[in-house]
């Protein structure tokens, strides 16, 4: 028998020694360690969205997962909640308006189980760099909550470096702002 060695770094969770098919908050440390998060997450991109048969103690089960363009970021399986959240950032429900576009994972620590707090990926907006011959682009009305939540995370010059809310947007907006910090 032939047995190879490799450093690992200790401090990681003992998830990320172990073989996976998909991906994990646990990977979030690897992505950490190698410099990959940035304060918004994990910024990835879209490639496709399969149906996958998983089987799982005997039994097999069809789930969907996202599969991201991005080297080593392990497919996603998807739920209701994910799905919800992805038709409120691209502002459609189908899947094939997805496909191409960015989005960070991040890990949400308040995701309960039944009654116990696990934690789980979440989703975020992300919001490109104004290009000077398109210029801020029009907020939807589903992407409200995650343009209110860029407000209150980096101002509302930022968000109109990127965006160009309508005037009730922009009430709507900085009453947020002032709301959360109190």
């Amino acid at each position: 028998m032939k047995v190879t060695t490799a450093s690992i770094n200790p401090e990681l969770h003992w998830k990320t020694y172990m073989e996976s098919k998909f991906l994990g908050k646990h990977h979030f440390e690897v992505f950490n360690d190698e410099g990959r998060l940035t304060k918004n997450g994990l910024l990835v991109t879209i490639k496709d969205i399969k149906k996958l048969t998983i089987s799982h103690r005997g039994v097999e089960e069809k789930k969907p997962a996202l599969f991201f363009k991005e080297h080593k970021v392990l497919p996603l399986l998807l739920g209701t909640e994910k799905f919800q959240q992805l038709e409120r950032i691209f502002q459609s429900p189908h899947a094939k308006d997805w496909k191409g576009k960015q989005v960070y994972l991040y890990i949400e620590h308040g995701v309960t189980f039944g009654k116990k707090q696990v934690g789980g990926i979440r989703f975020r907006m992300y919001v490109e760099t104004a290009n000077k011959s398109n210029g801020p682009k029009p907020i939807g009305e589903k992407n409200m909550p995650d343009a209110i939540k860029f407000a209150i995370a980096k101002g509302m010059d930022a968000l109109l470096k990127h965006y160009k809310p309508t005037a009730q947007q922009q009430k709507t907006i900085q009453d947020a702002i002032a709301k959360a910090k109190g």
